[in-house]
């Protein structure tokens, strides 16, 4: 239950502190006093949208703080599964700063806004003023209906199974969206494998072949200056070669009478060799570099293949374009492991659908058995809300489509009145019979589900008299299972409160702050009496609130 709330710097509010009981507790006060704005800093703590223009001091941060006593309500799990400490008193806190960003808190660990909803609606079902209109909503009636299922695992499971088949449905949308489009290329994709494969391309051809046809453009001139270098080397008597044979034979003479003259004759020797060779090597690299048309031809026509190969996809080297054959090939081959992709994903949706089948079919029959024992609790609470023609009935279809709730098509029917039809709640309900409509389902709902608080918001609108009455005991009867927060007008409501609140305004020069209070008894009296007859409290007023609140005045 909620135990205590802090308020600061938001709307009219500067600084304002709460302490709450069990039980059914009454919030009153004039209209603009600040009950509701005490509740949208609520619906803030909860993960309502914010924005800086909430802030009472626009160079402040908002601070909304409530203390919540939670031992008895098993939330131990919740908590573990988005790893947060969970403690029997539980604290969660929400901040907005000056530029509109806002952080959230759960036992001082930050959370998200969605970790913030999950955890804060297990605590607080706020009823707000347009709350009316949940009521039209598919997913507010399934979960009225599915709180009296007697076996919640297996709405569970059909929620598992649903997310199952439809993340496998979209997969297998997906794949086979990607396979038609991988048929559609199989053709191209066949084509560039299949010229680039017959061009039978070599990594490092292409340096090779452009050195070559360099080499035979220029093939006279390189075998005619390798003949003169060969010649001019090794020609008898004017040759090099010979003549520095001659000059190392005289140094060798006279090479033993002398280690300078040794080193120089060895040095010639070797000079000798190596001009020798060199002079060898031109003769035989002379014969490779003969003119030759045809195979200049041939190169020439393979480097055109290669650079027209290179020009149509886009590259520059041959190491790229096998890259590209390489991806055009595993294109053409996942063609083939997609149509087995498709097969053993269809397999799979066959089973889960089966399986949802089955499972939406038993959900479905769980909630027919379990129609006929709700429709007679609201009729019988509205009954007792001075409703006593009214009919009501949930009609559930079931349908060949799976949703997010089963194989069901469902419909809140009323007839409020003898010899009506029973129709849609939002075609025929006036708002004083949605009031007590949504109210009956709230207090089935309290006795279903394990909440600690339930905050009303002006629910009694529209009712009056003995009916408004009415509402404030089955107000005050779910007070005693869970802690019940009602805001109201009706004294008829205010009277049976176990606690009850007071909000008011204050003026100063510079500014209008809102705060609340616990009223004593007396002063519940005089609330209860002015709600009656207005500010001038009249001894009839005073009498008729006595009888109102007779259980707490004896």
């Amino acid at each position: 239950m909620l135990k205590h709330l802090s308020i600061s710097n938001y709307a009219i509010i500067s600084d304002l502190s709460l302490d709450l009981e069990k039980g059914f507790s009454i919030i009153t006060g004039e209209t603009g006093a600040g009950k509701s704005i005490i509740l949208g800093a609520l619906s803030i703590l909860m993960g309502a949208r914010t924005e800086a223009s909430v802030l009472k001091n626009k160079e402040k941060k908002c601070i909304i703080e409530a203390q919540f006593d939670i031992e008895a309500y098993g939330l131990e799990s919740l908590f573990e599964s988005y790893d947060l400490d969970w403690d029997a008193t539980t604290y969660i806190r929400r901040e907005i700063t000056p530029k509109g960003k806002s952080r959230a808190f759960i036992n001082d660990s930050p959370a998200s806004v969605k970790i913030l909803k999950e955890i804060s609606s297990a605590l607080i079902d706020i009823h707000a003023q347009n709350e009316a209109l949940k009521m039209h909503e598919k997913s507010f009636q399934y979960e009225i209906l599915d709180a009296s299922l007697p076996n919640r695992d297996l709405l569970n499971n059909y929620t598992s199974l649903y997310h199952r088949w439809g993340s496998l449905t979209r997969q297998l949308q997906e794949k086979e969206q990607a396979y038609l489009k991988a048929c559609a290329d199989f053709d191209y994709y066949q084509f560039q494998v299949n010229q680039l494969a017959e061009a039978n391309l070599q990594e490092d051809e292409q340096d090779s072949l452009e050195q070559r046809r360099d080499a035979m453009e220029h093939a006279e001139s390189i075998h005619a200056a390798l003949y003169q270098t060969s010649q001019g080397l090794n020609v008898d008597e004017v040759g090099v070669t010979p003549r520095l044979k001659e000059i190392y034979q005289t140094l060798q003479r006279v090479a033993d009478h002398s280690k300078e003259v040794k080193e120089l004759s060895d040095r010639l020797e070797s000079a000798w060799y190596e001009l020798r060779d060199i002079s060898n090597e031109a003769e035989a690299l002379a014969s490779n570099y003969i003119y030759n048309p045809v195979e200049l031809e041939e190169i020439n026509q393979r480097l055109d293949t290669i650079y027209t190969l290179q020009q149509k996809h886009r590259v520059n080297t041959i190491a790229e374009l096998l890259q590209i054959e390489s991806e055009y090939a595993d294109q053409i081959g996942s063609v083939s492991h997609m149509e087995q992709e498709i097969e053993s994903l269809k397999d799979e949706l066959h089973q889960i659908t089966d399986q949802l089948t089955e499972t939406a079919n038993l959900l479905s029959e769980a909630r027919s058995n379990v129609l006929g024992d709700i429709e007679s609790y609201i009729q019988h609470i509205l009954l007792d809300l001075g409703m006593p023609n009214a009919s009501f009935k949930i009609q559930l279809d079931t349908t060949e489509k799976f949703n997010r709730w089963g194989n069901n098509e469902i419909e809140y029917l009323l007839a409020a009145n003898k010899n009506q039809i029973l129709e849609p709640i939002h075609k025929v309900a006036s708002g004083g019979e949605v009031s007590r409509v949504m109210l009956a389902l709230k207090s089935l709902l309290v006795q279903k589900k394990s909440l600690p608080t339930m905050i009303f918001d002006e629910i009694d609108t529209g009712i009056s008299g003995d009916i408004a009455r009415k509402m404030g005991l089955l107000l005050k009867e779910m007070g005693t299972n869970m802690q019940v927060i009602n805001i109201t007008h009706l004294p008829q409501v205010a009277a049976l409160g176990d606690n009850h609140f007071f909000v008011y305004k204050s003026d100063s020069e510079s500014e209008t702050n809102s705060h609340i209070r616990k009223l004593t008894l007396e002063e519940r009296l005089h609330e209860v009496a002015k709600m009656l007859s207005g500010e001038t409290i009249t001894d009839a007023a005073l009498k008729n609130a006595k009888e109102l609140m007779n259980d707490q005045i004896m």
